[in-house]
């Protein structure tokens, strides 16, 4: 061991012991998400990311801090999330949000579940093995909003000239349909980012395994893999991010 890889045990070890953890990589796609995502966008050109299910709008700028600089659109159905959303958007001229709605299968309207953490928020019902790993995300709330499909919004909330479109999703278990409502985008689509669940954490989802098979059958392959959701209670990771290029 190098005096300088003893010197950053010491301090890891020291952080530790706190309750802080520190992990300083270098900027390369071998060692940092960040850097592997910054090249995979420029390995398929991406030109446009449709980012559904933003929340507060994390997403969009953990992808400027990257260093992609092209177009991205939100969409955002919690009141509360969307107007934070809006204000972490605005002065950037690439980054639109769309009219607070939800998306999926059909037009209408739909009740989502608030969750206190807000990040859990659902169309679906929550079930016991999310509660028991985060009592936190227990839904405290309901909202009434406008439900759309993607391919509704094509040539008007949606630019129809991108050449390389990258379609993410947090949708906590609502991916299916919100796929099934976008069959010409995902189509044309040049990538896609989801969370896949090892458990059920959601009433009605599809587990990673199905899901994964279900895209390959689309034509995308799993290309890049980003941990999630873990059981603190056990160690155990619940939900992953899986990133899909054709």
């Amino acid at each position: 061991m190098t005096l300088r890889h003893w010197m950053v045990s010491q301090v890891k070890r020291k952080m530790r012991r706190v309750g802080v953890d520190i992990d300083i990589r270098r900027f390369e796609p071998g060692v940092s998400e960040a850097a592997r995502m910054k090249k995979l966008f420029d390995t398929y050109q991406v030109d446009l990311v449709i980012d559904v299910g933003a929340n507060t709008g994390t997403y969009g700028i953990e992808l400027r801090d990257c260093g992609y600089s092209g177009r991205i659109i939100s969409f955002e159905p919690i009141q509360g999330a969307y107007d934070m959303l809006v204000e972490n958007a605005k002065g950037d001229a690439y980054w639109s949000v769309a009219p607070r709605m939800a998306l999926g299968e059909r037009d209408g309207t739909i009740q989502i579940n608030v969750a206190g953490n807000v990040d859990s928020s659902s169309i679906l019902n929550m079930l016991p093995a999310h509660l028991n790993a985060a009592p936190e995300s227990r839904y405290v709330a309901t909202e009434n909003v406008l439900i759309r499909t993607l391919d509704g919004l094509y040539g008007t909330v949606l630019p129809a000239d991108a050449k390389s479109a990258f379609v993410k999703l947090d949708v906590q278990g609502y991916e299916k349909n919100v796929m099934a409502g976008g069959k010409k985008l995902f189509s044309t689509a040049t990538g896609v980012q989801l969370e896949l669940s090892l458990v059920p954490l959601y009433e009605g989802q599809i587990l990673y395994n199905e899901m994964i098979d279900f895209l390959r059958a689309e034509g995308f392959v799993l290309t890049a893999v980003v941990p999630g959701f873990v059981d603190v209670n056990s160690g155990r990771m619940l939900q992953f991010d899986g990133i899909f290029f054709r």
